[in-house]
């Protein structure tokens, strides 16, 4: 992002450790471009992807399950790093 809300890392985190999945959203201008313009003007996602507008946090309940902490520990404590 161009830039970042001063409270972006706090929301973000509150909400991830409530179980939700949260996305961030951002646009930009690119202009009028034909298909071919595009891919000639930004050949990566990333030369898209860069200096983007933030809009804002999608947010997609995905409460934890009743057994996830039992399962997690379990696996620390397997062979599985």
């Amino acid at each position: 992002f161009s830039t970042i809300p001063e409270r972006y890392d706090e929301i973000y985190l509150r909400l991830s450790r409530q179980g939700a999945r949260v996305l961030a959203l951002g646009h930009r201008s690119l202009g009028v471009l034909s298909n071919q313009q595009l891919r000639e003007q930004y050949p990566t996602r990333n030369s898209v992807e860069c200096n983007l507008d933030f809009c804002g946090f999608v947010v997609l309940s995905c409460p934890l399950k009743p057994d996830s902490k039992a399962m997690i520990r379990e696996l620390r404590h397997s062979s599985h790093h």
